[in-house]
């Protein structure tokens, strides 16, 4: 059964903190869903986690904009991005690329990663 949790990630854009929600959902051990919505700026990111020890970590990342639709694949080492052993880099890279997507947007974000964060995907 898949396990969905909400991660607390502070987005803040000039300094300010804006409405912002992540959720991760656990589809198994080998699958990790994370999504971050940004509601006053419509954009949202959804990314899928597929991976295990003896293959390579597929990424599949959907942008959703006002002026964008688009999902792109990604293909990374095992070791950089284990599914399955370090959640926590499936968030470093969906919150890394939120932040590009924001960039590619003309948004100056930060998105620092507290340990409540880590603890949250980690479960």
């Amino acid at each position: 059964m898949a396990y969905r949790e909400k991660i607390p990630v502070m987005i803040a854009i000039d300094g300010q903190a804006v409405p912002s929600e992540t959720l991760a959902t656990s589809v198994g051990a080998y699958i990790l869903v994370i999504e971050t919505v940004l509601p006053d700026h419509a954009i949202d990111l959804h990314s899928i986690y597929t991976g295990h020890a003896h293959v390579k970590t597929q990424a599949t990342h959907l942008i959703l904009t006002p002026e964008l639709r688009e999902a792109t694949t990604v293909e990374h080492d095992h070791d950089q991005i284990p599914v399955m052993h370090a959640r926590r880099t499936c968030l470093y890279d969906h919150l890394h690329q939120f932040q590009s997507l924001l960039q590619d947007h003309g948004i100056d974000a930060q998105l620092p990663i507290e340990d409540d964060a880590i603890e949250a995907i980690e479960r």
